[in-house]
């Protein structure tokens, strides 16, 4: 008896040892299957963070959606991006995303109020140390002046991380969440590695942003280049016409008439004795018959030297018109007339034009107004027309530009058309990079910036040539996307 409870003794102790190590396990096993979908959430916030980035069309866009993306993934109410002004100084609210309700609403609102400068509130503070940070309870602070209403909104807990370029914080982002929470710390290096990943996207799209303007002012430069050698040209003729008129005015014979009046008011009361029977008088007849004639020549010759004279103004006016672009909005799109944007190209090349003997031929489609961005059009054009001229102005056979226009009703089609020098085959690839030309005075800028900028466009600029000599023709293609007139 005495062994048998012995034995159901030991079996009891074994089966609570064997309860005990089951737990254990169990409890060690939910610790790491929790720890795993701590690295898979992870990898997933990554995962989604880095598409964001490599399919967004613009910083804009790629902040609005990793505000959205990270806030649903960790589960977030409310997400802001704080953009450093130029000076480095002051932080003001840039972007924002919500969960869709009234109260969060009225955060963001209320939070559109606020800049923060180094130090205050938490965008502050992760401004000034350039480290990530968090905030267990925002409506118990002291450093964060939105806690009144961030208590109205129901949110509690919040982080923040630093955005970098170089070694210079361009913004902050920060997260809201409904609970009283202390972050993991994994998570915060995750995050802060996410923070790096976005500052190197927003560090190389500034670039290119900024290369894109470097460019456009080129491309403006060379436009108002143009422009000025045209109004030069012009002006030179302007003042040829303004020193004949003067000379003319100064040698004129009609000054005569001064002593012819001061000899006719001496004989005013002999005057028919003095035409009959003075030798000087009997001549006066014949002198004014001359001094007619010479008046209807030289009226001739004034006339059209202030015909010339107006249409030289009038043709510095039409580049001055052509130009008003300079001043517009750049990237504004607009419903604009395309033919009439070619030729408007063609007149601020008119100095080139003038100097060469070529014929330009428009096969124009009769197209409705086209909403497009004016400015980057326009240089597009301007650049295309130039290099045309290039092309054919050492021609040796007729030199031949043809501009046409073509629409299938889904696309618009520009194209500039020349019989100049060609471009060799395995140089067509090559064009539109940057940095690439074929002329001793050429620095590549033009046909890449144009290129750059039919994308931007939602287009695309290409070329076509046979060879050495064959000509060439740009087309750029662009969305047919209506005026407001014809819609």
């Amino acid at each position: 008896m005495d062994i048998l409870k012995r034995q159901l003794e030991r079996e009891k102790l074994a089966r609570k040892e064997a309860e005990s190590i089951l737990e254990k396990k169990s409890s060690e096993l939910y610790e790491v299957n929790q720890k795993l979908q701590k690295v898979a959430d992870n990898l997933a916030l990554q995962h989604a963070v880095s598409r964001v980035l490599s399919n967004a069309s613009s910083i804009e866009v790629a902040v609005q959606n990793i505000l959205q993306i990270m806030s649903e993934i960790l589960h977030m109410k409310v997400a802001n991006f704080w953009e450093a002004d130029q000076h480095g100084s002051l932080l003001n609210l840039c972007v924002s995303y919500y969960v869709k309700k009234a109260v969060l609403k009225n955060f963001v609102g209320a939070c559109k109020q606020f800049s923060f400068l180094p130090g205050v509130g938490l965008p502050g503070r992760v401004f000034q140390s350039k480290k990530i940070d968090q905030i267990k309870d925002v409506t118990k602070d002291t450093n964060f002046p939105r806690a009144s209403m961030a208590s109205v909104a129901g949110l509690h807990s919040a982080f923040a991380l630093p955005l970098f370029i170089e070694t210079r914080v361009m913004g902050v982002i920060e997260f809201f969440t409904d609970k009283i929470i202390d972050f993991d710390p994994i998570l915060l290096s995750v995050i802060t590695e996410i923070g790096n990943q976005i500052g190197i996207f927003l560090e190389r799209e500034y670039a290119r942003k900024s290369m894109l303007e470097t460019q456009r002012i080129a491309g403006i430069s060379e436009v108002t280049t143009s422009m000025l050698h045209n109004i030069g040209n012009i002006l030179n003729s302007v003042n040829v016409s303004i020193s004949m008129l003067q000379e003319n005015c100064q040698q004129s014979k009609l000054n005569d008439l001064l002593l012819l009046r001061d000899l006719l008011k001496s004989h005013e009361h002999d005057f028919i004795d003095f035409v009959s029977n003075n030798d000087q008088g009997k001549q006066l007849p014949t002198y004014l018959i001359s001094l007619g004639d010479y008046w209807q020549n030289q009226h001739k010759n004034i006339q059209e030297e202030f015909l010339s004279l107006m249409k030289n103004i009038n043709h510095i006016n039409d580049i001055l018109k052509s130009q008003q672009f300079l001043s517009g909005s750049f990237g504004m799109v607009e419903p604009i007339q395309v033919n009439n944007f070619l030729d408007d190209a063609v007149k601020i090349n008119s100095f080139t034009l003038n100097s060469i003997d070529v014929v330009i031929q428009r096969v124009y489609e009769d197209l409705p107004l086209i909403l497009v961005d004016r400015i980057k059009l326009l240089q597009i054009l301007v650049n295309l027309v130039r290099n045309a001229l290039q092309a054919v102005a050492n021609n040796t056979v007729e030199k031949k530009i043809i501009l046409k226009t073509i629409t299938d009703k889904k696309m618009v089609t520009i194209q500039v058309s020349d019989n100049g020098r060609g471009i060799e085959k395995n140089n067509l690839i090559k064009i539109f990079s940057y940095g690439y030309t074929t002329k001793k005075s050429g620095h590549g800028f033009g046909l890449h910036a144009s290129a750059l900028s039919a994308q931007e466009m939602g287009g695309k600029l290409t070329a076509e040539s046979e060879g050495t000599n064959k000509g060439t023709t740009f087309s750029l293609i662009l969305p047919y996307k209506l005026g407001p007139a014809h819609k």
